[in-house]
């Protein structure tokens, strides 16, 4: 019931391997984004997590060292709960499109040539919704200027 290999949004960057666990269950709940080398996948001594939402989250993709996820609407205090990482994993926001209602953004696709992720949302955790896309914006630098995220 409450295993941190209940998960999705696999993910394979430099070696990694990266996943996002939407475990409940008895508490403590062991959730989160974790990342550790493939072969170390059994040993959960060897997990690191990077991030813990603090809710049930069970989407996830990364591109260009860009880590979008997603929050499950029925577990969140947010309508339509995002979690992003501009910088693999270093630090973290999580935002809240409220403007589309109670939905739990689902089904990542890679960014298209314009920079935008496609994701579909889902009213409750399964029944299909709307579909949008979404572009986080880059990190900047102390002088103002963008840099790769």
């Amino acid at each position: 019931m409450n295993s941190r290999y209940k998960c999705g949004g696999i993910n394979f960057v430099d070696g990694k391997v990266y996943w996002i666990s939407d475990s409940n269950g008895p508490e403590p709940y062991d959730r989160g984004v974790f990342r550790c080398d493939p072969a170390d996948i059994p040993n959960r001594e060897k997990h690191e997590l990077l991030f813990n939402p603090g809710i049930e989250s069970g989407n996830m993709i990364i591109q260009d060292g860009v880590i979008l996820a997603s929050h499950c609407a029925p577990a969140s205090p947010m309508a339509t709960g995002f979690i992003v990482s501009l910088d693999l994993g270093k630090t973290w926001a999580q935002y809240d499109l409220s403007e589309f209602g109670r939905r739990s953004p689902c089904r990542f696709d890679r960014k298209n040539s314009d920079g935008w992720f496609r994701v579909d949302l889902r009213s409750g955790w399964v029944t299909p919704a709307e579909m949008m896309f979404i572009k986080p914006k880059p990190l900047l630098n102390r002088e103002g200027n963008s840099r790769a995220g």
